[in-house]
């Protein structure tokens, strides 16, 4: 199953498996899979079975996986953690069932939390933002880790728009000194 297929999938109305059926396929995590057995994720495939590539090969995938996980140095604890080990090509079943977890709200509150991180972008003093500006902040916040090259933003900027200000290198301008 493809991203667009999975994202289709999630955004269409269908019941969700028992909170125990889910909580066993965690077991999939490498930290944690050494002691999962197919018998306890047996629940969990059967329900999505029409969304596995193979279930079929389910219980052998597994074996490779726990094979694969246990030649791990550092083993993710996490489902994102284990989704970026997981090659889809080597275990597509598996990698179908982390995505699903992955995107599945275990509590109701986890999808409160997420809709909370917009009052960190937009505060009280920034009640008259436009919407592009949060979504640059909302972008922002979700890529905190990226890099940024100050000296060339503010180069691409002074070209869009020639007209503000003269801005030939504010940070190393010995006019500011």
């Amino acid at each position: 199953m493809n991203e667009l297929n999975l994202f289709i999938y999630l955004c269409e109305p269908h019941p969700f498996p028992p909170k125990s059926t889910a909580i066993q396929a965690l077991k999939l995590v490498p930290a944690f899979v050494q002691s999962a057995t197919f018998d306890e994720i047996k629940h969990f495939v059967d329900f999505y079975h029409t969304d596995l590539p193979s279930p079929s090969a389910m219980p052998s995938e597994l074996r490779l996986w726990q094979k694969t996980c246990e030649s791990m140095l550092s083993k993710p604890e996490t489902v994102a953690g284990a989704l970026k080990v997981c090659y889809k090509t080597d275990f597509p079943n598996i990698s179908v069932i982390l995505k699903i977890i992955a995107t599945m709200g275990v509590t109701s509150c986890e999808c409160e939390r997420s809709n909370s991180e917009l009052s960190l972008l937009k505060t009280y003093m920034r009640t008259i933002m436009g919407q592009s500006r949060l979504n640059g902040l909302a972008l922002m916040h979700v890529h905190y880790s990226l890099e940024l090259n100050i000296k060339q933003i503010i180069d691409n900027f002074a070209r869009k728009h020639p007209r503000r200000m003269m801005l030939n290198d504010l940070i190393n301008d010995s006019l500011l000194n």
